[in-house]
């Protein structure tokens, strides 16, 4: 087993990481909802796993807006690790960047629709009622990076205009 390098991705990288999300989601809405996000220039961070040269994993993040809140939240979405590097630690390191990556660009939470068993052990949990969005319930989860930021937040989240398909 070779070592996991995380960095951004270049322009270089696209097709690998839209080959790795057509392989690890069942349909291509991973794929197509990151290629849109980087055409609309709302990716906000794109980070990649890269073992002996080839992309295992990414991660991305791009900007939630709330009306009349200066509240500077991100979604995570998606993360993904191939199939045959499944198990290695690399979401896990992803993760770690990321979370890293929105705390030095100044973002205040973090929100994704996920398995709260997997995005529990990195400090999420259910994101509070008053943030509305149309996949609200309990998978869709929040993270503070900064104590106490949600704390009164409500509203109905805008996502960037690629999420549109997931509505």
């Amino acid at each position: 087993m070779s070592m996991i390098s995380i960095r951004e991705e270049t322009p270089d990288d696209a097709a690998a990481i839209t080959a790795l999300l057509q392989a690890a989601f069942p349909g291509p809405d991973e794929a197509s909802l990151v290629e849109e996000l980087r055409e609309d220039g709302e990716l906000g961070a794109s980070l990649l796993a890269e073992q002996a040269g080839a992309v295992v994993g990414h991660v991305a993040l791009s900007p939630i807006t709330i009306a009349g809140n200066a509240v500077r939240m991100a979604a995570l979405a998606p993360l993904a690790v191939a199939e045959a590097q499944r198990g290695q630690g690399i979401a896990r390191q992803l993760m770690h960047a990321v979370i890293e990556h929105a705390r030095t660009q100044g973002i205040d939470a973090l929100l994704v629709l996920g398995d709260p068993d997997i995005y529990g052990k990195y400090g999420f949990t259910r994101a509070p009622a008053d943030l509305r969005v149309a996949w609200s319930g309990p998978f869709f989860m929040a993270l503070e990076l900064r104590d106490g930021t949600l704390q009164g937040v409500k509203g109905k989240l805008r996502y960037a205009k690629a999420f549109g398909m997931f509505d």
